[in-house]
């Protein structure tokens, strides 16, 4: 009898096992892209593939704002929509941005848009997604993806019926520089006053599934349009919820603080090629393009045949199930689900204690115990992340928070979870008892969903759903009296109820490590742990055979993934290290300085840098910037400095009023000034264009606060500087004191120095700041 149980017991944990397996994997599946469409597909239909071409015209070299090839991607992107047979207009305007404090932003952009006239238009369906790039990569994703996605839009709706509405495609300019050429559409455009619904695209990555992660407030009756016509979506309430609190913008951002309906969308699979030159086509995934692009057609055609007039509603809650689709019903629901959890557990608890089945002593135990395996879980994959991270090397592959092999790192991090979930259990299983171990981890669930239901309601129902079928799953066991693992109907039992927990954490395990990257690896293994909670009893079917062996063999994994990620450390063409080095030349001191923002030098940065570079602060060039820089002396080379020409000069009792033409000699395309702290800056306006300080900071979410600048004086930074410069017009406090203003201007590129020897293929330059000379003068005004 006792070899027939080892036996039983033996299969029973291999069966459960790969249940779970095959489960989480169904749930995975729910985030996987869809494959590209070929094409020679039909044209009402999206293709990636022709997409592509587009992408493959213009996404060959980078193109950042006030660059040649900026100049060229906006002319290849006015040839092709009057090739599909709409009238392009170009936006020229200056804009400024104060929203980040000083220096404030502000630039010339030249926004492209086109219409595409509806029947009986309501209000405008909008495509947006912005054409500039950053200096240190082609931005095939981020956001090359968007114009190819909105040009292939454009080319499939023509062909069918007209739509009700107008449909308007707007290539943004300058959003790299602060969002600002979607701030000049809002501002100056007339359009922005006809606009029912924005759709947005943008990718912070070159692969992964196409997300809706962002939506307006008054989100349902969006959302449930958009559940309604998308095919394949990736989509939830909890994304909506989260990145509230994270410090990323997008254009949607501006969009929504004018009062527009939208949608965002966006891909974040292989951050570490985020704003690097290995976001180019070679790179992409086109299934990632594909899925955007298929909403993007779907949704022009469902919303662009409603009645745009009334979108907003009570926001929802949704999510994706597979053969369900997405899930949507009101966010007020969130609190009543949350309370019926706690009736539903309080009851389970009374019925378990009265049938000698659970106990409150024990089931507190079980709460507590489990909480400090969380804390425990977490902590260790922090530390885990902590030591094996300096193997990503660079300061790009720190600042993203990936290295170039993530999925080892995962797998580790899920696998030590694990490890030490299955060891909590094998050590206070026989003390505290198995039923009061997973009602204290239900106890956890239900914490977390009455504190979602209060702080996050659209996060709630990733905690009610699982819970609510756990905890029916726990009192039908207390009410059979007997273990579930020694019957088929009681294992069925078991692995039955722990689907909606899998079917959902699991796609939601996932992508908390894409998005949040490894480094807030912590928190996906919390759902992890979180995950492993509800699984208790499975858990013990398991380890079955032995109590050990899950976490010994979940410990190998993790030490094998680690060696592994060890293995894959170093640097090569398609993994190599990122760097910076910097030119700066004072023409006052006539000295000149390399730095770099690495945490050292290496073989080629140190040509520039020497064997030991000086740390140090750079206000004369970076006054914003609190950051610490290597530097070294570099030879001073003759370039004309920044040039600061007074048009006028007038004064009254209170004030002194000066209009100033700024220039670039050598043509920079970005030029910042540096006010004297000791005046006081009444107003400011650059081509005419007021710079409003009493905005400073407006519309931050809480976790950008501590990225705003903080500089104590009056700034401005300019993007796309014209030939002829800018006119700047400052009126001060006080008639008579001189104003001492800084120049810096700055250029893409070091090539042009003397000295200069290339990067190797091994290195790229970070995409903070890619590199560049800064050359910079004080003027006394």
């Amino acid at each position: 009898m006792h070899h027939q149980r080892t036996v039983s017991a033996g299969s029973t944990a291999l069966l459960t096992a790969g249940f779970i397996a095959a489960v989480s994997w169904w749930g995975f599946g729910q985030v996987v892209p869809p494959p590209t469409v070929p094409a020679t597909a039909p044209a009402a239909e999206f293709s990636a593939e022709r997409a592509l071409r587009h992408l493959r015209a213009f996404a060959r070299v980078p193109h950042p704002v006030g660059s040649p090839a900026h100049d060229q991607v906006r002319d290849y992107i006015l040839q092709q929509l009057s090739a599909l047979g709409v009238q392009p207009e170009v936006q020229a305007a200056t804009v400024v941005s104060s929203r980040w404090g000083s220096p404030y932003a502000a630039a010339a952009v030249y926004n492209i848009m086109a219409r595409l006239p509806g029947t009986a238009n309501t209000r405008a369906v909008m495509l947006s997604g912005h054409y500039d790039s950053v200096s240190a990569g082609p931005g095939a994703s981020d956001d090359g993806h968007a114009v190819a996605l909105q040009l292939e839009t454009l080319r499939a709706l023509r062909p069918g019926p007209r739509l009700r509405n107008d449909v308007i495609f707007l290539f943004t300019d300058s959003e790299e520089g602060g969002l600002l050429g979607a701030k000049a559409f809002l501002d100056q455009h007339p359009w922005a006053r006809q606009i029912g619904l924005v759709l947005n695209f943008e990718a912070r990555g070159t692969s992964g599934p196409g997300m809706m992660f962002e939506t307006s407030e008054g989100n349902g009756k969006l959302v449930r349009e958009f559940a309604a016509a998308a095919p394949h979506p990736v989509t939830s309430s909890l994304s909506y919820e989260a990145y509230k609190l994270l410090p990323n913008d997008t254009d949607l951002t501006f969009y929504k603080q004018a009062g527009l309906a939208g949608l965002g969308f966006a891909y974040v699979g292989d951050v570490i090629y985020y704003h690097t030159q290995y976001d180019d086509v070679a790179h992409l995934d086109p299934r990632s393009l594909q899925q955007e692009g298929d909403y993007a057609l779907a949704l022009s055609r469902r919303f662009g045949n409603l009645d745009l007039r009334y979108l907003k509603s009570a926001d929802a809650t949704y999510f994706v199930l597979p053969i369900f689709g997405c899930v949507v019903y009101p966010v007020s629901w969130s609190i009543p689900l949350a309370v019926s959890c706690a009736l539903l557990f309080a009851a389970v608890l009374a019925f378990g204690i009265s049938r000698k089945r659970l106990s409150l002593g024990g089931t507190l135990a079980g709460l507590l115990q489990f909480l400090l395996a969380i804390v425990g879980a977490s902590a260790a994959v922090w530390a885990l992340w902590s030591l094996t991270r300096g193997q990503g090397g660079g300061f790009w592959q720190a600042f993203a928070g990936d290295p170039y092999h993530p999925g080892v790192y995962r797998v580790a991090s899920v696998a030590l979870a694990l490890a030490l979930t299955s060891a909590y259990y094998a050590l206070f299983r026989k003390r505290a008892g198995v039923l009061n171990l997973w009602a204290g981890a239900l106890l956890v669930w239900l914490i977390l969903a009455v504190a979602t239901g209060v702080f996050m309601p659209g996060a709630t129902y990733l905690f009610v759903w699982p819970m609510l079928a756990s905890t029916v799953a726990l009192g039908i066991i207390v009410a059979i009296g007997e273990d579930p693992g020694q019957t088929f109907a009681g294992v069925l039992l078991l692995w039955v109820f722990a689907v909606p927990g899998l079917i959902m954490m699991a796609p939601t395990i996932q992508l908390l490590f894409q998005s949040l990257t490894m480094r807030l690896a912590p928190v996906a293994a919390l759902a992890t742990m979180l995950l492993l909670g509800l699984l208790i009893p499975c858990l013990k079917l398991i380890a079955a055979p032995g109590k050990w062996w899950l976490p010994a063999t979940a410990a190998l994994v993790c030490a094998g993934c680690v060696i592994a990620g060890a293995s894959m450390s170093g640097f090569d063409r398609e993994a190599p290290r990122t760097d910076s080095i910097y030119y700066g030349l004072d023409a006052d001191t006539g000295k000149a300085v390399w730095f770099s923002l690495d945490g050292q030098e290496d073989d080629w940065t140190a040509h520039y840098l020497g064997a030991n570079p000086l740390r140090a602060a750079l206000p004369q060039y970076v006054p914003f910037l609190s950051w610490q820089y290597l530097t070294h002396e570099a030879p001073a080379v003759a370039l004309p400095p920044p040039l600061i020409e007074r048009l006028r000069d007038s004064s009254d009792a209170v004030s002194r009023t000066l209009l100033l033409r700024v220039s670039s000699p050598r043509l920079a395309p970005r030029i910042y000034l540096y006010g004297d702290e000791r005046c006081e800056v009444l107003e400011a306006s650059v081509n005419g264009v007021p710079i409003d300080a009493s905005k400073a900071f407006a519309g931050l979410k809480p976790g950008q606060k501590a990225y705003a600048y903080r500089m104590h004086r009056w700034g401005l930074s300019y993007l796309n500087v014209p030939p002829e410069g800018i006119q700047l017009r400052i009126r001060l406090k006080g008639p008579a004191l001189a104003w001492r203003l800084e120049a810096v201007d700055q250029s893409y590129g070091i090539s042009g120095l003397p000295g200069v020897v290339p990067r190797p293929d091994t290195m790229i330059p970070v995409p903070i700041m890619m590199d560049s000379v800064w050359v910079r003068k004080l003027f006394v005004l």
